[in-house]
């Protein structure tokens, strides 16, 4: 099966990625790639093509398909790199606990520890994210070797090692020439393989389906909050005889919305 193919006249990617690897399987340094691109453009699709023709014993062990190394949380991300070592980690979902904007959250606090000291463990890491730029600063400015972005029509581009990506940090765009460019076609899958992506889908899909449901019960757990809120101002205003800027004050809400909330309370009491 071929991962992928490339422009001739370009570096190769394909040789830089096992080069390191092999490395790595040495006890020498370690590699994040960070592969980018829009939603359902195939970022995860390309990193488990090369992944699978770079070290497909790892993924396939006595007839079973081993998916331990695909990790869709930070938490488990924090375990492999804990655990794996000389290996292949792939990060599926990296703006969960390496998004830039929540860089304080308890959650990328750990993730980012981890990533400083995770290479003595040697592995190649790749972290699939919608956005380079919207990674944490710590990791896109010092720790990542490779950026893979994927386009529309199964195409790619890549800048690899520390001077490439210096230039897209300064620039702050994907203007910079890259090293090489490709693309990949679903007509080079074999047969374990596609049935590798079935694993993977079912594996995805259940992380996803619990997810939503985690996500649905935060915003319950939200709105049995707000609706215990509003109870509480009803009783401070109407057997507590507090005014609305006292209320407001101490809630840390707005008068106006202190108002809002007395009137639809009082109309859906007194209708008529």
């Amino acid at each position: 099966m071929i991962p992928f193919h490339e422009q001739k006249d370009k570096p190769n990617l394909w040789s830089w990625l096992n080069k390191r690897y092999n490395l790595h399987k040495q006890g020498h340094q370690d590699t994040i790639v960070v592969v980018c691109g829009s939603e359902q453009l195939g970022k995860s699709r390309f990193v488990l093509r090369v992944e699978w023709c770079m070290d497909k014993e790892l993924f396939f062990k006595e007839e079973k398909y081993n998916l331990d190394n695909i990790v869709f949380q930070g938490e488990d991300h924090r375990e492999r790199m804990i655990n794996c070592e000389k290996s292949i980690i792939h990060n599926d979902e990296g703006a969960l606990s390496l998004y830039s904007r929540q860089a304080m959250t308890p959650e990328n606090v750990k993730s980012n520890k981890k990533i400083m000291l995770c290479g003595y463990k040697h592995n190649l890491q790749f972290i699939c994210i919608p956005d380079f730029f919207s990674i944490d600063s710590y990791i896109k400015n010092h720790r990542v070797m490779c950026v893979i972005k994927i386009f529309q029509g199964n195409k790619f581009k890549a800048w690899c090692g520390d001077k490439k990506i210096k230039k897209i940090l300064y620039q702050k765009n994907y203007a910079v020439k890259s090293s090489t460019r490709g693309w990949w076609s679903e007509r080079d899958d074999d047969k374990d393989f596609k049935s590798f992506m079935k694993a993977y889908r079912k594996k995805e899909h259940k992380f996803k389906s619990l997810s939503m449901d985690d996500a649905e019960k935060e915003e319950e757990k939200k709105l049995n909050e707000k609706d215990l809120l509003k109870q509480t101002i009803y009783k401070l205003y109407h057997k507590g005889n507090v005014g609305t800027d006292t209320i407001a004050d101490s809630m840390g809400i707005s008068r106006r919305t202190v108002q809002r909330w007395l009137k639809e309370r009082t109309l859906s009491d007194h209708p008529n």
